[in-house]
């Protein structure tokens, strides 16, 4: 967990300093990018923000940069809402996971943090499908 708070800081720490004494323009923007980039935001995600970000800057007519850290905060938010959803600890959701083994004899292992792994020793005959269902234990 220390190690994700750390690497989580070093990432709010990058994108703060592309606002450090800049001004609202191209090069805000170019800064911006390189500190998206640089804490992983990946290229697709990188420029959808800086255009959506582009857009709400002319929108809401936004001079400082105060507001323009304000505005990618938001665009940020808007962007990670649709993954939001509550956290269920030891609940789970059936699963369906086709392995696509080759015939003959294989160990499956299953593994989730917190619980005992899971071990089915399976042959599989050619074009054979093997339904599983179990649950792991703590």
């Amino acid at each position: 967990m220390a190690k994700l708070r750390s690497g989580l800081k070093k990432t709010g720490s990058t994108i703060a300093l592309a606002f450090t004494g800049a001004q609202v323009g191209d090069e805000l923007y170019e800064d911006l990018e390189t500190a998206l980039l640089q804490a992983d935001a990946g290229i697709e995600a990188t420029e959808y923000l800086l255009d959506d970000l582009r857009w709400r800057v002319k929108r809401a007519e936004a001079t400082k940069v105060s507001e323009v850290k304000e505005l990618l905060a938001e665009a940020i938010a808007a962007l990670l809402a649709p993954l939001e959803r509550p956290l269920r600890v030891g609940e789970f959701t059936p699963t369906t996971q086709p392995l696509g083994l080759p015939a003959g004899p294989h160990e499956i292992e299953v593994r989730a943090p917190g619980y005992r792994p899971m071990t089915l020793d399976v042959n599989v005959i050619a074009g054979q499908v093997i339904p599983y269902q179990g649950t792991l234990e703590r």
